[in-house]
Order: C-alpha cells, then sequence, then structure tokens
C-alpha cells in the first residue's frame, strides 16, 4: 500500500494462533485435493502443489507456514527416496532419482508403455512403503539429493518445489534456471516400444512425478507428528 506524504505504516498486527492453524488446514486441503487430482490423471496439478510446499516450507521473502507455528524445526520428515546409488563413468539413472520409479506396461504383440510415477503416492509398482527414513528439516529440504537428470546431476527437494512454483506455479518466467530445465526435459530421450517397433514416448516427467512424492511425504509427516491440526 502506497502511503501519503505525511502518513505513517499502520503497525502490522500479530495473528491469533488459531488463524494461523485454519491456514495449514487449507494448505493441507489444497495439497489433498491436487493430489487427488494428480493421481486421477491431471499431471498439471503439481503446478498448483508445488506452490503450497512452498508457501508451508521454503523461507525466502517471507517465513513458512510452519516456521509461524513452530513445528519446522522439529518435525522429523518422512523420506521415501531410498541411498543415492554409487555412481560410476558411463551410468544413467532413468529412474530419475529416489523420488520416482519408471513403470513399463506390457501389451499385446509386444507393445509397451512407460509412465514415471511417483515411488509410493500413487500405490506404484513396489507397493506400501516399508523403509521409509525420518530426516530433519534441512537434511530433508535443503541438503538430501534426490532427484536426477539425465545427465547426472542431482538436485534436492527444496531445488525442485521451488524452481517450479517460482517459474510454472505461482507465474510464469519467460526464462528459466538450466539445471531446472534439463530436469524437465530428460523424458523427453525415453521410450518404450509399439506393437508396430515404433518408439513411444515415455509419459509424465519427473519433476512433476516427485512434486507429488514431495505431498505424500509431507502429508504423511504432519500425519505421524501433528494429527490434531490436520
Amino acid at each position: 500500500m502506497s502511503l501519503r506524504k505525511g502518513q505513517t505504516a499502520t503497525p502490522k498486527v500479530q495473528r491469533p494462533r488459531d488463524d494461523i492453524e485454519a491456514a495449514l488446514r487449507r494448505r493441507v486441503k489444497f495439497l489433498r485435493a491436487s493430489a487427488a487430482a494428480y493421481d486421477d490423471g491431471d499431471h498439471d496439478e503439481a503446478l498448483r502443489m508445488s506452490v503450497d510446499l512452498r508457501a508451508l516450507l521454503h523461507y525466502g521473502s517471507s517465513r513458512p507456514l510452519l516456521h509461524e507455528l513452530g513445528l519446522i524445526k522439529t518435525l522429523q520428515y518422512v523420506d521415501s527416496a531410498p541411498e543415492r546409488p554409487p555412481s560410476s563413468p558411463g551410468t544413467v539413472h532413468m529412474w530419475g532419482g529416489g523420488l520416482t520409479v519408471l513403470e513399463v506396461a506390457f501389451g499385446e504383440g509386444g507393445d509397451t508403455d512407460g509412465s514415471v510415477v511417483p515411488r509410493y503416492a500413487t500405490g506404484g509398482p513396489e507397493g506400501p512403503p516399508t523403509n521409509v527414513r525420518h530426516r530433519t528439516y534441512t537434511e530433508w529440504w535443503k541438503t538430501r539429493l534426490v532427484v536426477t537428470a539425465e545427465d547426472g546431476r542431482w538436485f534436492s527437494r527444496s531445488f525442485l518445489v521451488t524452481q517450479m512454483a517460482n517459474t510454472e506455479g505461482a507465474h510464469t518466467d519467460a526464462y528459466l534456471d538450466g539445471d531446472y530445465q534439463a530436469l524437465q526435459e530428460q523424458v523427453s530421450s525415453w521410450h518404450t516400444s509399439g506393437a508396430n517397433g515404433v518408439p513411444k514416448p515415455v509419459s509424465s516427467d519427473v519433476g512433476r512425478a516427485s512434486v507429488r512424492q514431495i505431498t505424500w511425504e509431507l502429508l504423511r509427516t504432519l500425519e505421524e507428528s501433528c494429527p490434531e491440526l490436520m
């Protein structure tokens, strides 16, 4: 708000905790609705999820909602990604990192369909989770590298979520971060074989599938640690 000459800004008023808890419930509701829509086939809902994840978790020009509730550094965050596999020259981690898997369905006549799916969020090919770990906020959000591009570069949850929210979710940027663009484009080079031998592109993409999985992790974290706020 602009001020006229001689005016002073009105002091900010602290919001009651009940209001902040209600804001958390709204964000959780938004995440659940977007996750359900994603699972029904609308993968663009990952863009909405990235915006809500950023509001809950990211320190930027304002503090995240989980900070305002005093939770962000005390929660133990569910980590569904397996340990990063060892690298070797010429190795390509086609599974997209720890948050996704490449699911291939075999049809008649040699026809195959491939898609990148969240590891657990949609009840993927590996079934329900049995080996999740718990991490601190900093390790889970910032330092643990769980998403990989086809050229071998690895990224954190924070990088993926904030790049998606900042450039595609909250608004559309004309220019993208080069690393984020490489991650978004990698699935375009993956193909399966059609019944007639013609290559078929793999559907979905690692970025959106990973954000769906991060949403699953955060919702499960909140359900475990503070169900009374859900």
